[in-house]
């Protein structure tokens, strides 16, 4: 399946396809223990990458790298993960302060700046996966008249007529049904 495709894509992207799958591996055997061990190995590493980010640097350390990208200088100290949230300021930046530390990989400075970076859209989406199943757990009755539903688009009102899904997730899930046809039927369903 494309990632371009799944519901959650900010969720399933490929750089993070180790952290989100090597212990279900594990589980049904795919994968020994030298893995697991590597797995804790980075997940602890960009545990303390994480810690070190949420620090704040000199005033003067900070200026040196926004001016040599040409924002605007700071007139505080600022915490590092607020300063890499900057689309001119990329974490490598910061390579001189941190590159000694023992955290400091290519492959942990990649998933710390995407989790700052995305951090607001990536918890918006662990937001949605968890409301989505919630929404599975609401059924749509089998026989639900969907014409009596009168803030139903009519792409809406048709495709679910013919589908009939069980649960208002499957609903969410058909190609044509807007969120506010969900949340329409919703507030229908409530009454």
């Amino acid at each position: 399946m494309f990632t371009s495709r799944a519901e959650f894509r900010l969720l399933l992207r490929q750089d993070n396809a180790d952290l989100r799958l090597t212990r279900l591996a594990y589980k049904i055997g795919m994968v020994g223990d030298d893995r697991i061990a590597h797995l804790d190995d980075k997940e602890a590493l960009i545990a303390s990458g994480v810690e070190a980010l949420d620090k704040t640097i000199r005033l003067e350390t900070i200026n040196t790298i926004l001016e040599a990208k040409g924002d605007t200088l700071a007139k505080e100290k600022t915490k590092v993960n607020k300063l890499v949230a900057r689309p001119k300021i990329a974490l490598n930046d910061f390579a001189p302060i941190f590159n000694k530390e023992n955290w400091w990989t290519d492959e942990v400075v990649e998933q710390l700046e995407i989790g700052v970076k995305y951090g607001g859209y990536i918890e918006r989406e662990r937001e949605n996966v968890e409301k989505m199943r919630r929404l599975n757990d609401k059924a749509i009755p089998e026989k639900f008249d969907y014409q009596k539903v009168k803030g139903l688009s009519f792409e809406g009102r048709a495709k679910l007529e013919a589908i009939r899904p069980a649960t208002i997730a499957q609903a969410g899930r058909i190609s044509g049904i807007s969120q506010s046809d969900i949340h329409v039927l919703l507030v229908y369903m409530g009454r």
